[in-house]
């Protein structure tokens, strides 16, 4: 059964880019044309891939990533991580907004939301 409430919301989408130059003209471009960046350009801690975070224009983040690693095997067992496994979570390039772990989409009523339930991913 599907979870109802604000557990079920969209934290963002990942677009895989050639090199980290491209991650880099995109957050020059983006830049010059007065669009936000939440979260980079930076390094992940875990996959050591060069990101950078921002919003289309319906709202959901997205993500520019480079290097790090890929997966293409069909039966890959998804990983959880957790937060001892994750360290600082950004390697360099400096830290994750307080939005990152409570935004998504659909936007809910935090108000009427316990904070518990308002983390879009595990912060434990």
């Amino acid at each position: 059964m599907p979870k109802k409430g604000p557990g079920g919301r969209l934290h963002h989408i990942s677009y895989w880019v050639d090199n980290q130059e491209d991650v880099l003209r995109a957050a020059d471009i983006m830049s010059d044309n007065d669009v936000f960046i939440e979260a980079g350009p930076a390094k992940h801690n875990i996959t050591q891939a060069f990101y950078l975070y921002s919003y289309e224009p319906g709202g959901n983040r997205f993500e520019l990533f480079s290097a790090g690693y890929m997966i293409f095997s069909p039966d890959w067992e998804p990983i959880t991580w957790r937060k001892t496994d994750r360290g600082r979570g950004v390697y360099w390039g400096g830290t994750i907004p307080e939005s990152f772990k409570t935004y998504g989409t659909p936007v809910v009523d935090v108000s009427a939301v316990s904070k518990e339930d308002l983390f879009v991913f595990d912060t434990a």
